[in-house]
């Protein structure tokens, strides 16, 4: 009203079907890519004064269309004169519309003449011996699809070799893959060579350590599922494409009662690129411990409160505890001495920062963040659907725990970035890792300040890595502040 000028703050809701980048403008545009109600809240600011939120509901509908499927039949190969028939009949459409063919030539040896290209079903007659790859695309009048056959043509007295590029497999992220073509053969015995092919994966750069090996092999970076392919050649002709299928998981370890065991083994904690206090990376080697594979929730913590054995947190505004709607959110507003109270209660402990860093990291890299390297707000950009962490205020509030599954850590534990920190057993010592034991480190024996690690909801970026360090007075009773408890031997 004094016509002062104003900032604008959006936010969103964490059960968005997807989420965006919100510019700080007055109007903003967003692209809804799944059906659902959004939900929005504004807030502005004038003079360091907030008003009130003022929240928006879009309700965005799916496409009436639904898109055809081209099938374009089965790899084939046969000999040299013969005549083949392409066939697409199989395609179809989930809403029964009619459809158009179009068939195109992608790779041949040869000029290929199509007989009728607009047909569903067509002839073609090889001019020569060779490989053939041919193109179908179906078309509903409003959205397409296309699918690809590959036929081998072979010249008289010389049968095409059979590649074998092995069975689908399952493995956890950052561990190395090796292929194995050594199946594939030649009917007539002749020595073939390989060629493996990179096909979809979830967006690296991969590279093998020989694509014309038997047995090439690479390590993953991203988690979700590669496609391979294996031609090999007899010198005369190749063979058909086999394909191989290798599904990329976070590495699955023993979970019980709610937590997920952390094996035996060393890892490299700290970083050399953040502030000093995370400076020198150095060797922990950590015996066998269980860590919660999410913070611990305000509807558990009121059940040691009703125990007698846990005080009540903090109950200001943006604390959790006691407040509709928050059950399933991470508990906050406890003090360090709360947080370990409870986890004694549970039959646990407090994690130390090694620990806590170690299921955050994982054991082979040096990631930054629990899913790799990757700024997340460059992966949302490209990828809005993605749920990587609840930070930078774009909520405004911490979420239900468990609910960003796509920012866990490669042991699979979930929430170690963003929506709240999360109180270790540690003091803080900001020159501790240069003095830091081998063996499982318990940080130093005395100090000012308690660590607090991970980031929150509040935090940006670089204060949500994995090997922040974050100095809190033990008594602070923050609604960033929250916590996850840790034992040394398996639950019951």
């Amino acid at each position: 009203d004094d016509g002062d000028p104003l900032t604008y703050l959006w936010t969103q809701s964490g059960d968005n079907p997807t989420g965006f980048v919100l510019a700080a403008l007055a109007v903003i545009e967003i692209a809804p890519d799944r059906p659902g109600v959004y939900v929005f809240s504004l807030t502005v600011s004038a003079n360091g004064r907030d008003s009130e939120p003022d929240t928006i509901r879009v309700t965005a509908s799916g496409s009436s269309n639904n898109a055809p499927v081209a099938a374009a039949g089965l790899d084939y190969a046969l000999p040299e004169g013969s005549n083949f028939f392409l066939d697409g009949t199989s395609s179809s459409d989930p809403d029964g519309d009619t459809l158009s063919f179009l068939w195109e030539v992608v790779e041949a040896p040869s000029i290929v003449a199509i007989e009728d290209s607009s047909a569903a079903q067509t002839r073609f007659t090889p001019a020569s011996a060779g490989s053939f790859l041919f193109r179908l695309t179906v078309n509903d009048g409003q959205s397409a699809h296309t699918d690809e056959v590959a036929i081998v043509v072979t010249s008289a007295g010389n049968l095409p070799p059979i590649a074998e590029a092995g069975s689908q497999q399952t493995v956890g992220i950052g561990l190395e893959v090796t292929f194995d073509g050594s199946g594939s053969s030649d009917p007539d015995g002749d020595p073939i060579t390989y060629r493996w092919i990179v096909g979809n994966n979830p967006g690296e750069i991969v590279t093998l350590s020989d694509s014309t090996a038997v047995m090439p092999s690479f390590t993953p970076n991203l988690i979700g599922e590669y496609v391979f392919g294996l031609i090999v050649d007899d010198g005369q002709v190749e063979s058909l494409l086999d394909t191989i299928l290798i599904d990329v998981v976070n590495q699955i370890y023993s979970q019980r009662s709610g937590m997920i065991e952390i094996p035996t083994g060393s890892f490299l904690m700290g970083s050399e690129t953040g502030p000093a206090g995370e400076s020198p990376v150095h060797v922990a080697d950590l015996s066998t411990f269980w860590i919660d594979s999410v913070e611990v929730t305000a509807a558990e913590y009121n059940l040691c409160v009703r125990d007698g054995d846990c005080a009540i947190p903090g109950e200001q505004s943006g604390c959790n505890y006691g407040l509709p709607g928050r059950a399933d959110h991470p508990i906050n507003c406890v003090d360090h001495a709360g947080a370990a109270d409870f986890c004694e209660w549970a039959s646990k402990r407090l994690p130390t920062e090694a620990e806590w860093e170690k299921s955050a990291r994982g054991p082979n890299d040096q990631r930054r963040f629990p899913w790799g390297d990757a700024d997340p707000t460059l992966l949302q950009l490209q990828d809005p659907t993605l749920r990587l962490l609840n930070y930078n205020n774009r909520v405004g509030s911490t979420t239900a725990v468990g609910q960003y599954p796509d920012g866990i850590s490669p042991y699979g534990v979930h929430g170690l970035a963003g929506n709240v920190f999360e109180w270790v057993s540690d003091w803080y010592n900001s020159d501790y890792y240069s003095l830091s034991p081998l063996m499982d480190p318990q940080g130093p024996s005395s100090g000012e300040w308690r660590t607090a690690r991970g980031g929150h909801f509040r935090a940006l970026r670089d204060a949500s890595t994995v090997s922040v360090r974050n100095r809190v007075k033990p008594e602070s009773r923050d609604p960033i502040l929250g916590f996850r408890c840790a034992r040394s031997d398996a639950p019951p």
